[in-house]
């Protein structure tokens, strides 16, 4: 699992060994009613990789 951002959101992405470890979007996050100039965050997998926990937020807000 790898991160990615822009202004349209936070984008998690996958990559498996059977796709030839091609990037795949996994979920792109954003909030509704913010225009962002890009969004941040972190991410990690649990210690099962089943689960990811991610936090973002907007770098800076567009008005």
């Amino acid at each position: 699992m790898t991160t990615a951002f822009d202004a349209q959101g936070f984008h998690l992405l996958t990559a498996t060994e059977k796709s030839g470890y091609s990037w795949t979007t996994l979920a792109s996050l954003a909030e509704l009613g913010f225009e962002a100039d890009q969004w941040i965050g972190n991410a990690c997998v649990t210690g099962s990789g089943k689960r990811a926990v991610v936090v973002h937020a907007p770098r800076a807000l567009r008005f």
